[in-house]
């Protein structure tokens, strides 16, 4: 079975919009609380991602135009990793693409360019290579992840003759590779920023989820 590269299975349905009242109404306070949580407790938060190389071939490197905004000061580093899923079934297949520490932080908004190169072929199956997969994004301090950005990625052969017999080795220099830009999957992880516990925990046994399908905060419903 497939495994869920963004979402909690435990977490219900992502939603456009968050809307405090139709979930009051729907008896979930829990997670209006929860959203709430996150937003006062956070110190950072991802305001923009802008992702480039769209459209390249599959060793196209992957780059990223990241915006947050950071709330109280962070004296030590929030760390930003760039990871690309070899198979939807297993995550021994996942690659860390690059990795980079951003920090001390001051208050204010800020701005970064994150770039990494594509992902080793020769440690994805076969099988897997070609179709549709993600590429993630995450943040964490000091071993706690609190936000991950996924996009779906399609690799797929444009040349006729390729789709219509494709070699038994896939061939990687004819693979053309899409991002979906416009259709990312957030989500948010309360974690507690005053801790000063290094060791990395489980996000999905550890945190309390909040999930968005895109970076807008939540806003009070008009009907």
């Amino acid at each position: 079975s497939s495994r869920p590269f963004s979402l909690c299975p435990k977490t219900p349905k992502p939603l456009k919009v968050f809307c405090f009242k139709c979930h009051k109404e729907n008896g979930r306070e829990d997670l209006i609380h929860a959203v709430i949580k996150y937003h006062i407790m956070s110190s950072v938060n991802v305001t923009n991602v802008i992702p480039h190389n769209t459209k390249g071939s599959f060793t196209t490197p992957f780059k990223f135009d990241i915006s947050f905004e950071c709330y109280s000061p962070i004296v030590d580093v929030i760390e930003w990793k760039v990871i690309y899923i070899g198979s939807a079934s297993d995550d021994k297949y996942d690659q860390v693409l690059d990795t980079v520490e951003v920090g001390p932080l001051a208050c204010g908004s800020m701005k970064f360019t994150f770039e990494a190169d594509a992902p080793d072929p020769k440690l994805i199956p076969q099988e897997d290579i070609l179709g549709v997969t993600a590429v993630l994004i995450t943040c964490s301090y000091k071993g706690k992840e609190f936000i991950r950005i996924g996009y779906y990625v399609n690799n797929t052969y444009e040349d006729a003759e390729l789709i219509e017999n494709p070699p038994a080795i896939v061939d990687t220099a004819k693979i053309v590779r899409y991002i979906l830009s416009d259709k990312p999957r957030i989500t948010k992880f309360i974690i507690d920023w005053t801790s000063t516990a290094t060791a990395p925990v489980e996000a999905k046994e550890q945190y309390v989820p909040v999930s968005y399908t895109h970076l807008t905060l939540p806003t009070i419903c008009s009907v």
